[in-house]
């Protein structure tokens, strides 16, 4: 997620809350992109690299459930002459339209040493950032895998860490994808160097 936000704030499309004036500021905005405005947050889950969507995708209600009042402590016998100002409010959220909100989704990363063998090809051993010990491979792929593509959607060559000999040439990328629950959970991309080749 900080490596998304690092992006945006660094494009030449971002405009900075301090150009929107202070109002934008206030509501925790810090600037606005695309007509997006962009905040941070600081949400835990797995991989979500950003959300995005329209203002109206959800809705948001508040009320006090127990209202403000003051009460009596000295009642307990415990806090003489005390009083405390006391309430609960209760809120809940909805999401009313699914199709105006995405979530971002991006593979961890994976830390992967390419090593030659004796014939000629290479060997790819995962040594960070690993969930569990499901591994495929591309060579050269057209696109990024994205977070959650199933094994079946992603149709890499099964390997195994330290094990598997791929043949490549110096320049070649290698897309090394961690499978968990067969999805795509993180990945490496490792461009391989004329040492990584056996002869």
């Amino acid at each position: 997620m900080r490596n998304v936000f690092a992006l945006i704030l660094k494009s030449p499309e971002f405009i900075s809350a301090s150009d929107l004036g202070d109002a934008v500021k206030q509501n925790g905005i810090l600037g606005k992109i695309a007509g997006f405005l962009v905040k941070e947050w600081n949400d835990t889950t797995a991989n979500l690299a950003m959300i995005a969507g329209h203002p109206r995708f959800a809705t948001r209600a508040g009320e006090w459930k127990v209202g403000v009042h003051v009460q009596d402590l000295s009642e307990s016998g415990t806090y003489i002459g005390a009083c405390a100002v006391q309430g609960r409010r209760v809120y809940g959220h909805k999401v009313l339209r699914a199709a105006a909100v995405r979530c971002v989704y991006a593979p961890g990363s994976l830390t992967v040493t390419l090593a030659a063998s004796d014939e000629g090809k290479t060997i790819a051993t995962v040594t960070a950032g690993n969930t569990g010990t499901t591994y495929a491979y591309k060579k050269n792929p057209t696109a990024r895998v994205a977070y959650g593509t199933t094994s079946t959607a992603y149709a890499g060559t099964s390997l195994t860490s330290g094990t598997t000999k791929i043949a490549v040439s110096e320049g070649d990328v290698l897309e090394i994808a961690n499978i968990s629950d067969s999805a795509v959970v993180a990945v490496a991309y490792v461009t391989v160097t004329a040492s990584d080749i056996g002869s």
